[in-house]
């Protein structure tokens, strides 16, 4: 728009030049022109038309510039509403995503902490259950020992009072009796293999009832 202004005053400017040759050309031709006209009524005269005419064109010229310029502008206007509403759309639904994606993640983290979680719960009380067990039986098993102790130390006392008696009770015999030295050999040969047969067959199953427990 500026550059057609300024093209418009410099055709306005050359015709002026060219009115002021003219007028100075036919005022040497003319007498019946007055020398005191001013340049502009004479300009006005010969070039008024021409220049009004000029001008009318600078006008619609302009006018048109300005409107495809208006027209431009809007449809720069419009294209670049287009563009930032595309990126925004965009960048909301990336956004979106990026954002569903991160809710997911940290939805598998949640679990995966709750599973380690429940986990270590459930190993901490088998291993609990383990040790109780394992106490359970060491008790178990030290209260059979204490028992078996107990009954084959009672047994074992019950076998010496048994033997006392039996040797004392033999002893009455010899002496009531006065039997001779081989009758009492053999006499004590026999209680030996005997006590010692009672007290091996006892032993024998009180080991294998430990095995067997």
């Amino acid at each position: 728009m500026g550059k057609a202004k300024v093209k418009a005053k410099d055709k306005t400017s050359q015709v002026e030049k060219d009115l002021k040759g003219t007028v100075l050309k036919e005022s040497g031709r003319s007498q019946s022109v007055d020398e005191g006209a001013s340049i502009e009524q004479i300009r006005d005269i010969l070039f008024g038309a021409q220049i009004r005419d000029y001008e009318k064109r600078f006008a619609r010229v302009e006018q048109r510039l300005i409107k495809e310029v208006t027209s431009l502008g809007d449809e720069s206007r419009k294209r670049f509403d287009s563009l930032e509403n595309y990126i925004g759309k965009e960048v909301e639904s990336l956004s979106d995503r990026l954002k569903a994606e991160q809710d997911k993640r940290a939805e598998s983290v949640k679990q995966l902490s709750t599973q380690l979680k429940d986990t270590n719960k459930s190993f901490e009380k088998k291993v609990g259950n383990l040790e109780d067990q394992l106490n359970k039986n060491s008790r178990e098993l030290r209260q059979q020992v204490l028992d078996q102790h107990k009954s084959l130390s009672d047994e074992i006392r019950q076998k010496h009072e048994e033997t006392s008696v039996m040797l004392e009770k033999l002893a009455q015999e010899l002496r009531a009796e006065k039997v001779d030295l081989a009758t009492l050999s053999e006499l004590f040969a026999e209680i030996a293999v005997r006590l010692n047969d009672n007290l091996a067959s006892t032993l024998k199953q009180k080991l294998d009832s430990l095995d067997n427990e």
